[in-house]
């Protein structure tokens, strides 16, 4: 976050570092298939949307299009999937 609160400003070099906001870490880039067990579904707001089981690698549920968080509820490894069909 940058503020200026005067008229004018002089700003010589700007550092960008990454940083952790949300605590949550995804499991792999290319996103493995997901291990069976029990789920925390979180929406792109990081709001609990559902709380499912998966089987198999896949998530049985009916969720809107759109993009969530897996959060395993054991292994605490979150998989990030998108979901294009209703």
């Amino acid at each position: 976050r940058l503020q200026i609160t005067g008229p004018w400003g002089n700003i010589d070099k700007l550092i960008f570092e990454p940083a952790i906001t949300s605590g949550i870490e995804l499991a792999a880039a290319s996103n493995p298939a997901m291990p069976d067990g029990d789920y925390t579904v979180l929406n792109t707001k990081g709001e609990t949307v559902a709380q499912i089981h998966v089987t198999g690698g896949v998530p049985g549920t009916s969720l809107a299009k759109g993009i969530y968080l897996f959060r395993h509820n054991q292994s605490k490894h979150v998989y990030k999937k998108i979901i294009d069909k209703p």
